[in-house]
């Protein structure tokens, strides 16, 4: 990663607007302006796709940017759930053992990074990735059309997401930000199990 010599760079502006906008958002939902929300949510979705791809192209890719991004991308879903458990709650209740489940498994994950490296996790994962797209896609698409078997699909590519990064918090030997695969995550023990060999005293 490159290290800008400003930390409030372009990308990590819309990640900070993003993590910021979400208290908003939320309170927008509780109010009961559903469009509103919606709105939001687009915004979010939008502005997630456009700070990554504005890092790479200004070559302003940070640990604090991906910090920044998981911590909008979490404030997005976690306000998501809780907006449409408020505004739409038999969509959510046609998803509870799934979505409780994803939820849970999360929220594990968080705790269980910050109890062992004293940082939230920020892999970004490919599966994730994919799962975030999904999800996003999934509800414009039910937002639009009342069509939710996209957003079905979404939740169970996320409890796939989850556990690798289960897996791959355990195998870290330390904090690292965007590790794609679980196989990198086990490529990065390996190297430190190596490192720590090689530094060793030999015995006498």
């Amino acid at each position: 990663m490159t290290a800008p010599t400003a930390w409030l760079t372009l990308p990590n502006a819309i990640s900070l607007a993003r993590l910021l906008s979400a208290p908003v958002a939320l309170w927008v939902a509780f109010q009961g302006h559903a469009t509103a929300y919606k709105w939001f949510f687009f915004a979010a979705v939008a502005s997630d796709g456009i700070d990554g791809l504005l890092a790479r192209l200004l070559k302003a890719q940070t640990v604090l940017g991906a910090r920044l991004d998981a911590a909008a991308d979490t404030a997005t879903y976690l306000v998501l759930f809780l907006a449409v458990l408020h505004l739409w709650p038999a969509f959510v209740a046609a998803h509870s053992v799934m979505l409780a489940t994803a939820i849970a498994l999360y929220a594990v994950n968080h705790l269980w990074a910050l109890a062992h490296f004293h940082r939230l996790p920020a892999y970004h994962t490919w599966i994730g990735k994919t799962a975030a797209v999904l999800m996003a896609a999934g509800m414009l698409l039910w937002f639009v059309s009342g069509f939710g078997a996209l957003f079905t699909a979404a939740v169970v590519v996320s409890l796939v997401s989850v556990a690798e990064q289960l897996a791959i918090t355990a195998l870290l030997p330390h904090w690292q930000a965007d590790v794609p695969t679980v196989v990198h995550a086990l490529r990065l023990r390996r190297a430190a199990q190596t490192q720590a060999s090689s530094s060793a005293p030999a015995d006498r």
